[in-house]
């Protein structure tokens, strides 16, 4: 079993949780900060930060309009954020993580995950609320097929 946390909204409980059994965090720079236990708001920072302090897990590191970053203990991968007109930011970082977890579920790799899971909280953002502004995944696939051709 593959044990992923995704800490939000971070509080100080979670430091009472058996942290060091999870395998996969995915969490935004205000969850990262706290549980890396720095000070910066540099992806860099925070990612050396847990790795430090949980060596054996992945970390997948949302920074909004920044992008997205993924350590695996031995290669860290970067996704950039598609440029959408923001309408709502409320479920974003569930979309994300859903369909992250759903690609990597499904065996795909890594990059694909995050290029998916980027793309969906994108749309997902076009939209007001937050359930009904989940993508399925054939808008998802449009999406990055028109992304494609726009030169993505």
């Amino acid at each position: 079993m593959k044990v992923v946390f995704n800490p939000s909204p971070i509080n100080d409980a979670i430091e009472t949780y058996p942290l060091e059994l999870v395998d996969c965090f995915i969490l935004n720079e205000v969850e990262g900060r706290c549980l890396a236990r720095v000070d910066s708001e540099e992806p860099d920072v925070i990612l050396e930060g847990l790795k430090a302090r949980f060596p054996g897990a992945e970390f997948v590191l949302t920074v909004g309009e920044k992008g997205a970053y993924f350590f695996d203990g031995e290669q860290t991968l970067y996704q950039k954020t598609y440029s959408v007109d923001v309408v709502d930011t409320t479920g974003a970082g569930d979309t994300f993580c859903g369909y992250f977890l759903a690609s990597m579920a499904q065996e795909r790799p890594v990059r694909e995950a995050l290029r998916m899971a980027s793309a969906a909280a994108a749309l997902s953002v076009t939209q007001q609320g937050a359930a009904q502004s989940i993508p399925d995944k054939k808008e998802v696939e449009a999406f990055l097929t028109s992304q494609e051709k726009g030169g993505d």
